[in-house]
């Protein structure tokens, strides 16, 4: 009798492992290569004046999914801000060179949160004009960026919802933008 019960409990045991290839986690719709853009908006807050200009800003990206849970990414990010006080006007176009580490945990098989650490490299020209002078400042620098979001995907697109945020020089940047990308 303990013979035939051992007996079963192998056989048992075998099928199951012989079942484990077929029951899986599903695939992973967008591994490899994707391209995509963004748009969205962003506010710059100069600790040391108070001024805190906003605007829009634009990104194409490129990036590669190495699996479910770990991504790179390479962005060009441009955008325009600007205020107005006390009849000073602060307008602000910046470039952005970013590279970017893209953690996600899944929630779902297509949808789930994502984390962004990574470093920006940025050129500003900011003008400041009254109704006596006009000044313009050419700025440059290397800082880091780090952000969250949620992201849904679908066979060959994918969308997202995300922030992302610098602290530049005594100023913080907050972005919040939406995206559609797709695999190729």
């Amino acid at each position: 009798m303990k013979k035939a019960i051992a007996a079963m409990l192998i056989v048992a045991g075998g099928v199951q492992a012989c079942e484990a290839d077929v029951w899986r986690e599903p695939d992973y719709p967008l591994q490899g290569w994707y391209a995509g853009a963004d748009i969205g908006g962003w506010r710059v807050r100069d600790h040391l004046t108070g001024v805190s200009p906003n605007g829009f800003t634009y990104s194409p990206f490129l990036g590669y999914q190495v699996n479910r849970y770990l991504g790179v990414e390479g962005a060009y990010l441009g955008g325009d801000a600007s205020t107005s006080i006390e009849g000073v006007n602060i307008s602000m176009h910046a470039n952005v060179a970013e590279a970017s580490l893209i953690g996600s945990l899944p929630l779902t098989g297509y949808a789930g949160l994502y984390a962004r650490a990574g470093v920006a490299r940025w050129w500003t020209t900011t003008q400041i004009s009254t109704a006596r002078f006009d000044l313009d400042v050419d700025d440059r620098g290397t800082h880091g960026v780090y952000g969250a979001g949620v992201y849904e995907h679908f066979d060959v697109v994918a969308s997202r919802l995300e922030w992302t945020r610098a602290n530049i020089q005594g100023a913080t940047v907050n972005r919040i933008t939406i995206a559609a990308y797709w695999r190729f």
